[in-house]
């Protein structure tokens, strides 16, 4: 049953996380919002809109596994990146701009 299995778990705490699950060389994966995922129409692509240093760049992302309204972000956004979820269709890549506080 369910307790055997914390059983193992634990005995494989110190014996370098034999039993882990997870590789410890697993990417690390970016939660973003539903909203700030956008649709290129005629394509299959995601883009976000990733607002650094003053400015907003159009990155091509891949998503994972959607997670209630939020989705997996595999690759195109970096740690430390600000993600842009509202007025998107304002927005074009390379573009200056101000963050309302």
């Amino acid at each position: 049953g369910p307790d055997d299995e914390e059983a193992q778990a634990g005995e494989g705490d110190g014996e370098g996380g034999q039993g882990e699950k997870i590789p410890d060389k697993e990417p690390f994966r970016h939660l973003a919002p539903d909203q700030a995922i956008v649709k290129q129409s005629g394509s299959g692509d995601r883009y976000i809109y990733v607002y650094k240093n003053g400015k907003v760049s159009y990155q091509k992302v891949e998503l994972g596994r959607r997670m209630g309204n939020k989705y997996e972000i595999v690759s195109g956004v970096e740690n430390g990146d600000h993600v842009v979820i509202t007025g998107q269709n304002r927005l074009t890549n390379g573009m200056e701009v101000e963050i309302d506080k």
